[in-house]
């Protein structure tokens, strides 16, 4: 159904007329405005009217107001008097052309995706308790969608039996000492290797130990008939359709290594023997999928189909796998000015149970997405390490660094020898001296008696095998980096225009995006010519056609300045001139950069920007800037601060700056921002820097009402109003440890994950209370105590800003995956519900209900318009025409039927094609108390509520506050650690040298630790956006 939006403006009945009461490196102005691959922040100024008319562009800004966009049938009626009753037109319907920009006005019929109106002009909407709302809210329309799933059919679906391997291999006895004493060391073959290109050996080797074990057991395996079915993980799991053992039999093979026939079999050379046991574990019959109760029972049918569907690239030993992507070997695609590293395409697969179309069973979905990665290259070590001085060349501990966990592999061997990087020497090879038969030679001395072959480069380091001192050392430049590893984001990140290009060279519009995963579909056999499928008796419902579903695309909220209401049609608006909802004032502001005529005219434009805005600054200075050393910076913060400098604006292009400046936020509690120089160019990148301004000078840009047309069918109730006035909204993101941690004596070297926190503070929803804590590295699990401290907190400052508690708490949760679930449940949130209930009981307080909302940010999800309106695309067709409409969500059909959920896209896509978010309700309390209606309609406006873009962003903004956050917490103990951290001190083990109590001992004292870092860098701005 479609509502029109030419009824009466309305305003929430608390007092929006008059309102109520980041980290600038400039990287803070990115957003999920846009694609999943391409964000957006500081481009939000950009043009909506290239959308529609709306004016001629050439007149001045009175004229401008009046031109043809909204009006009669969309003709083009009065911009100041958007309400008036004659001046009604369908949105959706209109076709006349506005000639600002000349083009077509799409949905208004020639005008913006907005109209403004006058705050004296908004009529009154009343707010009500949430449960006085309609349970089903309304929305713009109804429509069908393709999701990139493929449905199967299980019903003729062959039962299956289940079987367990252990792989182990048996060392070689020892040459020397009494070895024949000694009893045979064995190492378990199937056991988790962290290294990609170990774990990718790894596969391969076992599929053909496997494929050798069925050729060797012929008769056993029944491989002489034809219909058998044989579906391995390539690890410990193994189906077949036929029964090969007895209830609790255990089926042992043992092999020489020399007896198997293997491509590589540099995996298990240093292995005598291969030892397999054989175990069945259990029974499926995928068949009763669609009746099944049992969720057990679900997923193994699941997990079974997942691993069905992935057996014939598995087999092929094409593809390099990590869990549920899949990427070609062969693929290397070459980045722009980059030889070191290369992209490779794939696939992300995985299944999905939904519910079928009359709502009374289940039906099973295979979900693929095109994937493309960057891989590090396949090339010599040397060049590798090109961009590297001659002198760097000889520092062990700058290649060290470079090379670290990469795994390396020999080009001068009859066979190839693969291994991760132990470390590397501190001498040359030509000054490495060992003795062989009795006398003693170097490095270069060695490979040319051993192997014929000069070194180029004998005054380079080597690199080690091991750190044991009997391990070997390689000479680079007989090694080169092993195929199939993946280049880790923050590599990606500390290498200049790297990630641009990589981004550049991902995006793909829906229509190729489409293309690309049939096209996918067809070279992976995922189809009904599928040996594997047919063997077992499935097949896809309609190969090589998406899943369909209907969608709804939400009503947008209106957005409230200080004089104006604007009530968006589309995702985006416009604020050339309407003052902030709640302009800050600042008292002295410091404009602080290095002497030049474009720095000193920037504080002339940045007043009568902030003037036009209603931001109030009482006095400014600007101030030179001498030196960005870290320690100087931060000495000046502090005299500019005893000077009575409330904000401190700096213009530098250095990141060592950001990082002082951002750690002495927290010792002098005083807001900061910091631009790129060439940011202070530009009047829409102008604008964008004063938003950010004024929320950290605790300023509010805007906030947020119910729309007219969602009011006006819900009986003038202010739905918004209605949620936020009653609620707390919180997001929580955590920030985890880049790389697994060592065990160190000193804990002060241990990186903690750091969990960042962000609320709402009244009904107006504008999120300006936050701050992070640390908690114990490896841990997923949210601290539940701490959490719940964090939480109560918030519910304090709410009370002190609308002298009344939340009845309701809404906790966004990001950073969880559906496995996760469960245990989050468990020991996060009902640990946490505790905490806050005991806080309250003993202040008081009424308990407040909770809802828990896990978002998940990189799904696999893709929601493409239906195929007959992308077949209307042609090439030279726009991202935001390709895409789904911005909010449009998936509720009900589509989703996990055993959740409340809904998958949505809130942000227009620029480039690309847009990502959904799914968000989970996994906790509710009291039980079954949640709305999924309502949240999906509040986590819908929630993120128009970002306040440094005008247009929607992909995530509730609690959400992108609490990242953030996160982030902000690391990087202050990034800061903390280079300024304090005495690395020279640290003694460090292996986990192998340490006890079970020592490892206990360490990680108890480095939780202690975690506890002291929260308060030693707790953030000490109070209420306000100070991380904007």
């Amino acid at each position: 159904m479609s509502y029109n939006n030419g009824s009466s403006g309305y305003r929430g009945s608390s007092d929006r007329r008059d309102g109520g009461g980041g980290d600038g490196y400039n990287n803070d102005s990115r957003s999920d405005r846009g694609s999943d691959r391409r964000s957006d922040y500081g481009r939000s100024d950009r043009r909506n009217d290239r959308y529609g008319g709306g004016g001629n562009e050439n007149r001045d800004d009175r004229d401008r107001r009046s031109g043809g966009g909204y009006g009669r049938g969309g003709g083009g009626g009065d911009r100041s008097r958007p309400y008036d009753s004659n001046s009604r037109g369908d949105f959706r319907s209109g076709r006349a052309r506005g000639d600002f920009r000349g083009g077509r006005g799409r949905g208004g019929g020639g005008g913006r995706d907005f109209t403004e109106v006058n705050i004296r002009d908004v009529q009154q909407i009343s707010t009500v308790q949430p449960e006085q709302l309609p349970s089903e809210i309304p929305v713009t329309k109804e429509t069908q969608i393709q999701m990139n799933s493929m449905a199967l059919v299980l019903t003729k679906a062959i039962p299956v039996y289940v079987y367990d391997f252990t792989i182990t291999g048996v060392r070689r006895p020892r040459s020397s000492g009494n070895s024949s004493n000694e009893p045979p060391k064995t190492i378990e073959l199937t056991r988790h290797s962290s290294n990609d290109a170990s774990r990718n050996i790894k596969f391969d080797c076992l599929e053909e130990i496997f494929q050798n074990l069925k050729t060797l057991n012929s008769a056993f395996f029944k491989t002489d008939k034809p219909k058998v079915l044989y579906v391995y993980d390539r690890s410990k799991l193994f189906y077949c359709t036929e029964n090969l053992l007895d209830d609790l039999e255990i089926r042992k093979f043992e092999y020489r290594v020399d007896e198997l026939t293997l491509t590589d079999s540099g995996y298990v050379r240093k292995f005598e023997k291969i030892v397999i046991e054989m175990q069945r574990t259990g029974f499926i019959n995928p068949s009763t999928l669609a009746t099944e109760k049992d969720k057990d029972v679900r997923n193994q049918i699941q997990q079974y189909i997942d691993l069905l569907t992935s057996q014939q690239p598995m087999e092929s030993h094409e593809f390099f796998q990590f869990g549920p992507k899949m990427f070609r070997k062969n693929s290397n695609f070459r980045l722009r000015d980059e030889h070191r590293f290369v992209l490779k395409d794939g696939i992300q697969k995985n299944t999905r149970l939904v519910e079928n179309e009359a709502g009374n069973e289940y039906e099973l979905l295979v979900q693929i997405d095109a994937k493309k990665s960057a891989f590090h290259a396949n090339i010599p070590v040397l060049d590798y390490l090109s961009d590297l001085r001659d002198s760097d060349l000889r520092n062990h501990r700058i290649i060290s660094t470079k090379l670290k966990n990469i795994c390396v592999e020999t080009d001068h061997l009859e066979y190839v020898k693969k291994f991760i990087v132990s470390g590397v020497t501190k001498d040359s090879a030509d000054r490495i001296y060992f003795k062989v038969d009795g006398r003693e030679m170097n490095v270069p001395e060695y490979y040319l008696q051993k192997y014929n072959r000069r070194l180029r480069y004998p005054d380079l380091p080597c690199l080690m095998e091991t750190t044991n001192k009997k391990g070997a050392a390689f000479p680079m430049e007989v090694l080169k980096i092993s195929d199939g590893q993946r280049v880790a984001i923050g590599q990606i990140q500390r290498i200049p225009n790297l990630n641009e290009n990589i981004i550049r060279a991902c995006q793909q519009l829906p229509v190729q995006l489409s293309e690309a995963i049939i096209q996918e579909c067809v070279n992976l056999d995922f189809n009904n010519s599928n040996e594997f499928l047919k063997k077992a008796g499935i097949r896809f419902k309609r190969s090589g056609h998406f899943y369909e579903a209907t969608a709804k695309e939400m009503i947008k909220p209106s957005i409230v300045y200080r004089d104006k209401q604007i009530n968006l049609i589309g995702s985006s608006w416009r604020n050339d001139e309407n003052k902030f909802l709640e302009p800050a004032d600042i008292e002295k502001l410091a404009i602080i950069g290095y002497p030049s005529r474009e720095t000193e005219d920037f504080r002339d434009k940045f007043l009568s920007a902030a003037r036009k805005f209603g931001i109030k600054i009482v006095q400014s200075e600007f101030c030179p800037l001498r030196t960005d050393n870290k320690e100087e910076v931060k000495r000046l913060c502090e005299t500019l601060k005893t000077d009575g400098f409330t904000f401190l604006f700096f213009i530098s292009d250095s990141k060592e700056l950001h990082a002082a400046i951002k750690y002495a936020e927290i010792e002098l509690a005083i807001p900061t921002e910091q631009i790129k120089p060439k940011s202070s160019r530009g009047g829409d990148t102008l604008k964008n820097i004063l938003m950010k301004v004024n929320l950290k000078a605790a300023g509010r840009n805007q906030t947020i009402t119910t729309n007219p047309v969602l009011a006006t069918t819900i009986g003038g109730f202010d739905f918004l109003g209605s949620i936020l006035t009653t609620s707390l909204v919180i997001g929580i993101e955590m920030s985890r440890a880049s790389n697994a941690n060592r065990f160190e004596t000193d804990v002060k070297q241990l990186e903690p994950t750091c969990v960042g926190y962000a609320a709402t503070v009244d009904q107006k929803g504008n999120v300006m209370s936050g701050g992070y804590f640390f908690q114990t590295a490896k841990n997923t699990i949210v601290d539940g105590e701490r959490l719940g401290g964090r939480v109560f907190e918030s519910l304090k400052i709410f009370y002190l800003k609308n002298r009344s508690y939340p009845k309701n708490i809404i906790l966004y949760r990001s950073g969880a995956s559906e496995g996760q679930f469960g245990a989050i449940k468990e020991q996060e949130c009902e640990v946490m519900k505790e905490t806050v209930h005991k806080n309250c009981s003993n202040s008081r307080i009424p308990p407040p209900n909770i809802v828990v909302i896990a978002v998940q940010k990189k799904t696999n999800h893709r929601l493409f318009q239906s195929a007959a309106e992308l077949s209307q695309h042609h090439a030279g067709s726009k991202a935001a025409e390709q895409n789904i409409a911005p909010g449009t969500v998936v509720v009900g059909r589509g989703t996990n039927p055993n959740e409340k959920e809904f998958i949505m896209v809130a942000q227009k896509a620029l480039l690309g094609t847009a990502k959904p978010i799914v968000g989970t309700i996994i906790y509710e309390y009291p039980n079954n108390s949640a709305n999924i209606q309502h949240l999906t309609s509040l986590s819908h406006a929630l993120c128009y509520m970002h306040e440094v873009s005008t247009g929607a962003i992909s995530v509730p903004a609690p959400l992108r506050s609490a990242e953030q956050l996160a982030q902000r917490g690391k990087n202050n103990w990034v800061f903390w650690k280079n300024r304090y951290g005495d690395s020279a001190s640290t003694s460090s083990f292996g986990s192998q040298r340490l006890t079970d109590e020592q490892k206990e001992d360490i990680l108890q004292r480095f939780h202690e630790h975690c506890e002291d870092l929260s308060q030693m860098l707790k953030t000490t701005l109070d209420v306000s956006k100070f991380w904007a």
